[in-house]
């Protein structure tokens, strides 16, 4: 087994990322600051290879959400994450980041539409003080939207709600 580790501290985001390959499979996490990702892939690519490609696809999603925390904290625009979210609610390290963040110092944000993968569904979230509401509608139909609000204070209740109305919801949208 082949390991290296790289650590960056990119736009003021510390990024770890660690590589380990056995034979052909090679296993991949990012971090950023406590929160971990992690997946595997077939890569035939050199460790050293596949560790640049994969630190400079971190750097320039750290750029990302750098400027879109900047922009949403100054001008209180509205916020686009970089990944589909989960059938499950789920979001990628690089958006629970910018979330945990927007949660921090934003009393009040939104994102514009996100798709949530593999299920023909696309979702929003809008803030105002500690009042939420996630929008789900069909792809490319945000006027038949269903709105879901709730009142809540921390970052985990949060992505619990989003995660119970994204897969309720998306299920709906692709069963219509």
């Amino acid at each position: 087994m082949q390991r290296i580790t790289r650590t960056d501290n990119d736009q003021g985001i510390p990024l770890t990322v660690t590589i380990e390959r056995t034979g052909a499979l090679t296993t991949s996490s990012i971090s950023i600051e406590s929160d971990e990702e992690k997946w595997q892939f077939e890569d035939h690519n050199t460790l050293t290879q596949t560790l640049d490609w994969i630190m400079h696809d971190a750097r320039s999603k750290a750029e990302h959400i750098s400027t879109q925390y900047r922009n949403a904290a100054l001008g209180g625009w509205a916020v686009t994450f970089i990944m589909p979210v989960g059938h499950n609610g789920e979001l990628s390290i690089y958006d629970r980041w910018l979330f945990r963040k927007l949660m921090s110092c934003c009393p009040a944000f939104q994102t514009t539409w996100n798709t949530i993968e593999h299920s023909g569904s696309m979702t929003r979230i809008l803030r105002q003080d500690d009042h939420f509401r996630v929008q789900i509608a069909p792809e490319g139909s945000p006027a038949h939207a269903r709105t879901f609000s709730f009142k809540a204070d921390n970052f985990t209740s949060i992505l619990e709600h989003i995660a119970t109305y994204t897969s309720t919801a998306a299920v709906k949208h692709a069963a219509d």
